[in-house]
């Protein structure tokens, strides 16, 4: 093994090491396949949380855009029906 290899073996070795106990310490199991698999259900879940509140904001304000519209609307259409009486 030349020493390119070598060092390139340590430094995979050191960066997994550091990756798992980044985990680690934030209470994240990464050794089971079940633990990690629970993780990724965990953030899919957590991500289709986050695109379903996007959503209903979008939604939210688009609503409220066409109600003051609407109002405005009406309260035109009303005030030039009552000047033109």
């Amino acid at each position: 093994m030349t020493d390119e290899e070598r060092m390139r073996e340590l430094a995979v070795h050191a960066a997994t090491a550091a990756v798992h106990e980044a985990f680690v310490s934030l209470g994240i199991d990464t050794v089971t396949p079940a633990a990690v698999n629970q993780l990724q259900r965990d953030l899919n879940f957590l991500r289709d949380l986050r695109l379903s509140a996007q959503l209903a904001r979008r939604r939210t304000i688009s609503v409220l855009v066409g109600a003051l519209a609407s109002a405005l609307f009406a309260y035109i259409a009303l005030s030039f029906g009552l000047r033109m009486h």
